[in-house]
């Protein structure tokens, strides 16, 4: 007998997934743009060398996720492919290429994504650590 897959976790990774980097990015872009539209602390800034590194780190932060989410669209795209050609067979369509395979093997590399938002959480942290020292 042949339990049918159930996907309710894989599920839950996407909107997780899909939760945690629109949160980053929102975070990531919104703090910068805050305390730079803000006439008082734009003036503390001016006068601060730690406030660029805090800023640098949000954006920084933001460009790997931006980065990890675009991997992560192209991924799924040649996985849909593969499938897709796989399913249907369709004679008339070339073979799957060497690179969407190498792209789409990537979905079994779950450290791709761990390590991206490990590193934009220790940058968002220390930011925010400099932030506290700064207007503290």
């Amino acid at each position: 007998m042949t339990e049918e897959y159930d996907d309710h976790f894989d599920k839950k990774y996407t909107e997780y997934n899909s939760v945690l980097r629109t949160w980053f990015v929102a975070f990531g872009v919104g703090v910068p743009g805050a305390l730079l539209l803000n006439t008082d602390t734009k003036a503390i800034f001016e006068n601060e060398p730690l406030a660029s590194f805090a800023v640098s780190f949000l954006l920084v932060g933001t460009t790997l996720q931006i980065g990890s989410t675009l991997l992560n669209k192209y991924v799924a795209w040649c996985n849909d492919l593969i499938l897709y050609r796989k399913h249907f067979g369709d004679e008339n369509t070339k073979p799957v290429g060497k690179r969407q395979k190498q792209l789409a093997s990537l979905t079994e590399r779950i450290w791709i994504d761990v390590t991206v938002d490990i590193l934009t959480a220790v940058l968002f942290i220390s930011s925010l650590l400099l932030l506290y020292v700064i207007l503290i």
